[in-house]
């Protein structure tokens, strides 16, 4: 169900409308939930979300390759003719309809690709926000979120901490996913929105010296020395008689150094 804002000729949906609008219920049925699953699919994975065996949609998927929308690739592997063609087809779906397929989807994923489901993180967190399953689109999203900034897949990252914001409630993990944006912003130089992102981590927990220390190398790469020495000197205040209190004074002779001083 990605990448559906293509601009698409008139003539060629209106071509695969009127072809939709012979398909019998239950054909339309699994040509929609292959849609929603994607550009390629195997016949079980379409038979599982529709709540079949794969036995009883074998006529089906022959009806739907004699049409044209589909072909096989390999044995019980199938894949839409045309991309524009899923697309039209996922654009003609009904709404509830849409909702019902995206978590039947999603769930038919979290049994059959169980044991590999990490590769899945980012479809389960599409699948089930969709679907409107606050629950298990805050769990997918967290996790794809996590694992594209382990890869520094910076921009898949941002997106999935964003969905994830939408449905977290708790104020503790809020701070983690905004100060895990605020380390993507940093390292993507994107220094107004890490300050944001660092702001509202410190009115969360503003005894929290991992944001002092970050807020403190935001100033120092903007150039805002005076800030940054303020941070530092906040952090090493508030880490004293601990071993993080090291890391601020790490900072501070790296700071005095870059203004031409010395820690004495």
């Amino acid at each position: 169900a990605d990448n559906l804002e293509v601009i698409i000729p008139s003539s060629i949906e209106e071509t695969i409308k009127r072809k939709l609008k012979f398909l019998e219920p239950e054909i339309k049925r699994y040509l929609e939930i292959a849609a929603v699953f994607g550009q390629e699919f195997e016949a079980e994975t379409i038979a599982r979300a529709g709540k079949r065996n794969v036995g009883q949609i074998l006529d089906a998927i022959d009806e739907l390759r004699r049409l044209g929308f589909i072909k096989e690739s390999m044995p019980d592997i199938f894949f839409f003719s045309e991309d524009i063609v899923r697309q039209i087809v996922y654009k003609n779906i009904l709404k509830s309809d849409l909702m019902q397929y995206h978590k039947a989807v999603g769930e038919m994923i979290e049994i059959i690709y169980r044991d590999v489901i990490a590769n899945y993180l980012e479809q389960l967190a599409t699948h089930f926000t969709i679907a409107n399953d606050s629950l298990k689109a805050l769990h997918y999203s967290k996790k794809a979120a996590l694992k594209a900034k382990d890869n520094y897949a910076h921009t898949i990252a941002v997106k999935f901490f964003e969905n994830a914001l939408k449905y977290e409630d708790d104020i503790e993990e809020i701070f983690k996913i905004k100060f895990s944006l605020a380390e993507i912003y940093f390292l993507t130089g994107d220094y107004k929105k890490a300050k944001q992102q660092l702001n509202i981590c410190l009115k969360i927990n503003p005894n929290s010296h991992k944001v002092c220390e970050k807020l403190g190398n935001v100033y120092e790469n903007m150039g805002d020395y005076k800030n940054s020495l303020k941070c530092y000197q906040t952090g090493l205040k508030m880490t004293q008689g601990t071993e993080a209190v090291y890391t601020f004074r790490t900072d501070l002779t790296w700071l005095y150094t870059r203004l031409g001083q010395y820690l004495r």
